[in-house]
């Protein structure tokens, strides 16, 4: 268990575990993609066949007039990820809210193909779920982990401490949510558990709705009408003040896949924060690292790896990533 009142910081690195993508390979990924005005669909495939032909296909007109200007925008841009190049190019929000969304959905769906009655190859997408499995490849579930840390010392559901650790996400998917009570409800000693014995989790940036098991465009369309980006939260939102107070409560603070970019430490009130500071840097980037040193992250409190060796979530929860705090 968590005996000082702890908050996990996790950044998009940490969903990376599971094969979806960061903010800067959503941005690689734009630059990339093409206006397509094709309009053969036959053996279409929503999640691969490029997002403009996406658009085409379900009619999106408003965003297929918005995708040009941002495409342009991208390929000019001397910034490297998709949240910040809307923050510098506000009018783009929109469209870019769709396709971040839809990027994250091709990491999370596999097309399984079928030929329909007319011969035509079908495909539909099936939710992976792959949080749910304990061991990624050779690699730890960062959140298997985490559950086990959470659990530790307690005999029973009624033993847990929910109020000591809290757990706030830049991220929009809901694998937390997910594989989180999953893995505690399978074990015996915890298929008891109530929500309210459950750890809080705050999506700093909004949520998905609940993933469907099947791909649906209507569902990718209310999810990114939901999001956020930092152009859309100020001081004083009330999720903002709340997660401020989450942050000022806290004894602990241990921030995975989270580059401390100052627009998101600012935005959570985490410079002025008096707890003690632990962090993972997978690939030794000098510039997080100096930032998470500012922030208070002393050498003994700091798992990082470097360009040639990145230590992954996994391999860090191997060392014992969760003792430092």
């Amino acid at each position: 268990m968590f005996e000082k009142k702890t908050t996990v910081i996790i950044g998009a690195g940490a969903s990376a575990e599971f094969g979806l993508p960061t903010g800067q390979k959503v941005f690689k990924e734009l630059i990339e993609e093409t206006i397509d005005t094709s309009y053969s669909f036959r053996g279409y495939n929503a999640l691969s066949d490029g997002f403009f032909k996406f658009l085409i296909k379900n009619n999106l007109l408003d965003y297929q007039r918005a995708f040009e200007p941002l495409l342009d925008r991208a390929k000019n841009s001397f910034e490297q990820s998709i949240d910040l190049l809307t923050y510098q190019n506000p009018s783009t929000a929109d469209v870019s809210k769709l396709f971040s969304a839809w990027s994250i959905s091709k990491r999370m769906y596999d097309g399984v193909v079928r030929t329909d009655e007319w011969g035509d190859r079908v495909v539909t997408h099936t939710l992976k779920r792959n949080w749910f499995l304990p061991y990624l490849g050779e690699e730890q579930n960062w959140i298997a982990a985490l559950v086990r840390r959470y659990t530790q010392g307690a005999s029973s559901s009624d033993e847990l401490l929910p109020g000591n650790l809290s757990i706030i996400t830049f991220n929009y998917d809901l694998t937390l949510e997910e594989a989180f009570p999953r893995f505690l409800l399978q074990s015996e000693r915890f298929s008891d558990t109530s929500s309210d014995r459950l750890p809080s989790i705050f999506h700093v940036y909004d949520q998905f709705e609940a993933h469907p098991d099947t791909f649906d465009v209507r569902w990718l369309l209310r999810s990114a009408q939901r999001i956020s980006y930092i152009n859309d939260l100020s001081a004083d939102d009330e999720r903002v003040r709340e997660l401020r107070s989450v942050i000022e409560s806290s004894e602990a603070i241990l921030m995975i896949g989270f580059a401390a970019d100052p627009a998101n430490t600012n935005l959570i009130g985490l410079e002025n924060s008096n707890a003690e500071m632990a962090a993972l840097c997978y690939d030794g980037n000098l510039d997080t690292l100096k930032r998470l040193k500012n922030l208070g992250v002393s050498e003994d409190m700091l798992l990082s790896g470097n360009a040639s060796a990145c230590l992954s979530v996994g391999k860090a929860c191997e060392q014992g990533l969760f003792s430092l705090v």
